[in-house]
């Protein structure tokens, strides 16, 4: 999982339209004021739902990577927003695009063995004035020895 986390922090450090690249650690779900991270973020989490035993020692595990994007939001998407003004606000779509771009089929074999694959992007509905879509790829490492 390191290895892996590493590689996503690195090529998402690389896209100008993100500020902030960290490990998922629930910095936008409890907060008082407004969350210790830079704006737009992206919040790496990884997960295995699924591994099968390869031999005793070595396992194959079904990887999830969700890419959490972040933006302290304040657009206007209403029918009376002039056209201007609705590209602005929309364009945290463009960021959306630049990451599924950056990775969609994104591989390096000596970490993970399938190339990235998304399987969806959900927009969070929040009352708190952050904007967070949430980007889900899947891919297969080789863990142990």
């Amino acid at each position: 999982m390191k290895e892996l986390f590493k590689y996503l922090r690195s090529k998402l450090k690389n896209l100008s339209s993100i500020a902030w690249v960290d490990k998922d650690k629930g910095q936008i779900n409890r907060f008082n004021m407004r969350p210790a991270i830079g704006f737009p973020a992206a919040l790496i989490k990884i997960d295995y739902p699924r591994t099968d035993a390869i031999s005793r020692k070595k396992q194959r595990c079904f990887c999830r990577v969700t890419v959490r994007l972040v933006w302290d939001y304040n657009g206007d998407t209403d029918s009376t927003t002039d056209d201007t003004a609705l590209t602005e606000s929309l364009s945290y779509f463009d960021t959306c695009d630049e990451v599924y771009n950056l990775l969609q089929a994104e591989i390096d074999h000596t970490i993970f063995q399938k190339p990235l694959e998304r399987i969806s992007q959900i927009e969070e509905n929040r009352n708190d004035g952050l904007l967070v879509v949430n980007i889900v790829f899947e891919t297969v490492v080789f863990d142990g020895i």
